[in-house]
């Protein structure tokens, strides 16, 4: 009997896939906030539909997608700013409010997590009246892949409170924890950690994409 508002990317979008489907059959609603740099890049729409409720398609740049169901809809925005315009009403009637909503899940980036949660506090807050649970997906660096024994994986809590930390744990075993207790400043110097071999893999990557007939997916 809840309403949950699901926040992501690609990730996002295949986490819903399963997960909101399970939900709807469990007699809840879910709202899917898909969140895609250009309507080129959403995959599994008939999928994204059978498992929300309402979806809003949020696109950052290009033509807005064009929804297939009259209870979606879609903008070209900043993330923030399409939430806050589908809150409002400004891109017609709401299937599902924001102030129907009883949990969060964002799934998605370091990013995307940070700016979901100060936004709750800010930009959303006059929508968010139920201060739902907020659930976000951690994703630090990992190195034995869901085993908690590298420690590659650690991820400082805090009290949210006080804002001081209080554990660590193992985020490999723990990916989606609750928002607030979250050090996502933590977060942020970890995963800067791989920022040069990322650089390098793509440089790399980039190269053998031209000088190689390798194909784009």
């Amino acid at each position: 009997g809840e309403t949950i508002l699901f926040v992501g990317g690609r990730h996002g979008a295949a986490h819903v896939q399963s997960t909101g489907r399970a939900l709807r059959e469990s007699g809840n609603r879910v709202l899917f906030a898909g969140c895609f740099n250009s309507a080129q890049d959403i995959f599994c729409q008939d999928e994204i539909e059978a498992a929300a409720d309402a979806v809003l398609w949020i696109t950052a740049g290009g033509a807005p997608v064009k929804p297939r169901r009259p209870q979606d809809r879609a903008v070209t925005a900043p993330v923030l700013d399409a939430i806050v315009q589908y809150a409002a009403g400004k891109l017609g009637d709401i299937p599902i409010k924001l102030e129907e909503v009883t949990r969060m899940q964002v799934v998605g980036s370091n990013r995307l997590v940070r700016l979901i949660r100060d936004g709750r506090k800010k930009e959303l807050k006059p929508y968010l009246t139920q201060q739902p649970a907020t659930t976000g997906s951690i994703n630090t660096p990992m190195q034995c892949c869901l085993k908690g024994v590298c420690s590659q994986c650690l991820q400082w809590q805090i009290d949210p409170q006080t804002g001081k930390r209080t554990k660590a744990v193992f985020s490999c075993s723990w990916q989606d924890q609750p928002l607030d207790i979250v050090d996502l400043d933590n977060l942020d110097q970890r995963l800067s950690q791989n920022r040069v071999q990322e650089h390098l893999t793509s440089q790399w990557l980039d190269y053998l994409l031209e000088h190689h007939k390798v194909a784009r997916v």
